[in-house]
């Protein structure tokens, strides 16, 4: 609802309708039913990206503390947020026009960007309760995942390499390491055409967000994460709006390779 919602400020109802089918039938988009934070985080976004287009800047903050604590990369919504405040506010015009009557409400509303990292901290703190050192979940993702941040040329890097190394058999190439490179360059095709089509406060965001998901020591979940991904699909919409074709193209290769990942999920492959 809320990501309908958001398209449909500012494209038509087609793009929005075609926004939601899109991310409806994405190959992984089975892991919103899943016991994980992909569905949280899909809706916690989703909200805040629409009252950041909105300005209602209370509940941005509110629904920043929630995404900050459903996943740490909630931290990345307040690019947006930060993005569609200069647009809204133009401080450079300000500084051209030397009319500084709206600074001061500027300052305040970015200032209260920051307590978005409430949730960080609340997440730290039931880290320290449960664990007695509040950054013990960064342990446990590299002791038990080989789990870190790097360079994305690292990630594609060993990606590449095993998608098509003899090390691993084909079905887990297929199942694990080749959606991932194809996704990378699946979602960089879908930002260089969104580049005059996007807000920018949701470019801002897409990019930071595909750069992030391929920064990580050992990436095994691209497409899971990429799912939550809400740019992306408001650009794949927008393609189909002229391109009438594309619609049906993207539904029936989306519904296929859905139904493939979602029964291998089922048959204990790697699917991530």
């Amino acid at each position: 609802v809320y990501m309908y919602r958001l398209v449909r400020l500012d494209y038509s109802e087609e793009v929005a309708k075609n926004s939601v089918i899109l991310i409806s039938l994405f190959p992984f988009s089975f892991f919103f039913g899943g016991i994980m934070t992909e569905g949280v985080f899909f809706l916690v976004s989703a909200a805040m990206l629409y009252y950041i287009r909105k300005h209602h800047w209370k509940k941005v903050i509110i629904l920043g503390c929630l995404s900050t604590m459903v996943r740490l990369q909630g931290v990345l919504l307040i690019v947006p947020a930060g993005l569609e405040l200069l647009c809204t506010y133009k401080p450079w015009d300000m500084i051209q026009r030397k009319d500084f009557s709206k600074l001061k409400e500027l300052i305040r509303y970015s200032l209260s960007l920051c307590l978005m990292f409430i949730g960080v901290g609340v997440y730290l703190f039931i880290n320290w309760r449960v664990e007695g050192y509040p950054f013990s979940f960064m342990i446990y993702q590299n002791s038990h995942w080989g789990q870190g941040a790097c360079l994305p040329t690292h990630t594609l890097s060993y990606l590449f390499n095993n998608a098509f190394s003899a090390n691993y058999n084909l079905q887990t190439r297929i199942a694990l390491w080749i959606p991932q490179v194809v996704l990378f360059g699946f979602s960089v095709g879908i930002l260089i055409y969104g580049t005059r089509k996007l807000k920018a406060f949701q470019m801002g965001y897409a990019i930071t967000y595909v750069l992030l998901t391929y920064s990580a020591t050992w990436l095994l979940s691209a497409g899971r994460y990429l799912s939550c991904c809400i740019p992306l699909f408001i650009v794949l919409a927008l393609a189909t709006e002229k391109k009438k074709w594309l619609m049906p193209v993207l539904i029936s290769v989306f519904s296929i390779l859905l139904t493939i990942y979602y029964a291998g999920y089922f048959n204990g492959m790697q699917i991530m």
